[in-house]
């Protein structure tokens, strides 16, 4: 039997990606300027994307993020285009804080910098669909097998300090509930400056 894994979800996990000193820079970045409590988690804040902590912060991932972010949007539109980082913010969860499920709109390509390893309870969480707008029909038992045409979750195997997730900006997805110590992370936002489609073109800065 031949199976074909048909329109896959690509999510990349890039590893190393920033040094520690890179790092030291941006987690001081993160704990002075993300005092923004989340709307949902009282533990959880953010930075603001538009104010001058978000240019320093640009300014010290953006060599680095530029050429796996055009590899990335290579997968998701098979061309090599000209993309930019439209937003960036920290984001800093005590312990007990969580971010629900969301996805992020008005972007194609989003991405994290784990700047602490992510402790095992709050890996992120990927959903492959949130709701249903007709009848659901699903089998689960004690001896089905969840495997990638079925599952309904998906959770990143590890993350350690200067790793980079990048995904489709689609993809809803969370953070558990975190039992470990403070977990900072950076998320950005990216678009390609133009999208074709024969002799149309869509220009998105």
């Amino acid at each position: 039997m031949d199976v074909f894994e048909l329109f896959p979800t690509p999510i990349a996990h890039i590893k190393s990606v920033f040094d520690d000193g890179e790092l030291n820079q941006i987690k001081d970045l993160a704990l002075s300027k993300a005092n923004t409590p989340n709307k949902n988690s009282s533990n959880l804040f953010h930075s603001s994307p538009a104010d001058k902590g978000a240019k320093k912060l640009l300014a010290i991932t953006k060599p680095k993020l530029r050429q796996i972010i055009i590899d990335f949007g290579e997968l998701l539109l098979g061309d090599v285009l000209e993309w930019k980082i439209k937003e960036i913010w920290s984001n800093v969860s005590e312990k007990g804080g969580r971010q629900h499920v969301h996805n992020h709109a008005n972007s194609f390509i989003s991405g994290i910098i784990y700047i602490s390893k992510a402790h095992e309870s709050s890996r992120t969480v990927f959903h492959r669909q949130i709701g249903h707008n007709t009848f659901t029909f699903t089998h689960a038992s004690e001896t089905s097998v969840v495997n990638q045409f079925n599952a309904e979750l998906w959770t990143i195997p590890n993350a350690e300090s200067g790793d980079v997730l990048l995904f489709p900006s689609y993809l809803y997805h969370e953070v558990p509930t975190n039992k470990g110590t403070t977990r900072i992370s950076v998320a950005f936002n990216a678009i390609p400056r133009e999208i074709r489609s024969h002799d149309y073109s869509v220009c998105l800065e």
